[in-house]
């Protein structure tokens, strides 16, 4: 396992230090540092082709659906799982992201997208996956989190929610499935041991190095396999964070069940 990607500059974070000893042994110069923007392309946007090309050499026929968590809230899965969704479907991959985290569910906003509809509601039986599903203009296929439940635990760890991991991996090259902060709620863990691999994104100068370590240790301990970390929120300026946010997964709203049979 080595660092899947990182925005970073000179500055020194006990965690990002760490995490290639939490995450593999990548020497501190494979860690991406961003440039300035060139005309038409931002330093973020090539920073997520490279997180792109680091996470395709890690799929194979078998390693294909992947859950995307943090240690702790407020570290920016959520915007890593868009914009790499988005990435990804760029190169020309059919993609279902899934919003499973089921208590704070925040991707419907980044496409502007309703929440009435989701995951919630293909677990509960009361719509179909394609009916809940949006095929966003950026490219990925976005299946959002629903109406809050009552028992998210519950519907996560039901079969339902395994059988529909296992037809969207029939149906598409990559499922990237955006879940709740490891150490706030118990809800990855129960996740994990249904996911082929699992990526960690850590906020440079906010996790700790125990909260970082406690985390990956807590989704090995449910059988999770913890292929790569991407540290988030540091750039060289203020704004270069969000260009690649707002340049790339705007969307205007899309209607409910416009999935086009993306099976390849």
């Amino acid at each position: 396992m080595i660092q899947l990607g990182a925005v970073r500059t000179d500055q020194s974070d006990p965690a990002s230090d760490t995490l290639p000893r939490l995450v593999g042994s990548a020497p501190p110069a494979a860690v991406m540092r961003p440039r300035r923007r060139a005309p038409g392309r931002s330093s973020i946007e090539e920073s997520f082709r490279t997180l792109r090309s680091n996470l395709l050499l890690r799929t194979t026929a078998n390693i294909r659906t992947f859950i995307v968590t943090s240690a702790t809230p407020q570290e920016g899965k959520s915007t890593i799982s868009a914009n790499l969704a988005c990435s990804l479907a760029a190169a020309g991959k059919q993609v279902l992201l899934v919003d499973a985290d089921l208590r704070r569910p925040s991707v419907h906003r980044i496409f502007r997208v309703p929440n009435v509809y989701g995951l919630v509601n293909v677990l509960g039986g009361t719509r179909t996956f394609d009916d809940a599903c949006y095929v966003t203009p950026a490219g990925p296929v976005l299946l959002p989190s629903g109406p809050s439940p009552v028992d998210p635990q519950a519907l996560l760890e039901s079969e339902r929610f395994a059988q529909l991991l296992r037809k969207a991996k029939a149906q598409f090259d990559i499922v990237l499935v955006d879940s709740a902060p490891v150490l706030s709620v118990a809800d990855t863990p129960l996740i994990v041991p249904q996911i082929d691999a699992a990526i960690f994104v850590m906020r440079f100068g906010a996790v700790t190095e125990r909260d970082a370590a406690l985390a990956v240790e807590r989704v090995r301990a449910a059988g999770g396999t913890v292929i790569g970390g991407v540290l988030s929120h540091v750039a060289d300026d203020d704004e270069s964070y969000h260009v690649y946010e707002s340049d790339y997964v705007t969307a205007p709203r899309q209607t409910a069940g416009s999935i086009r049979n993306p099976v390849r």
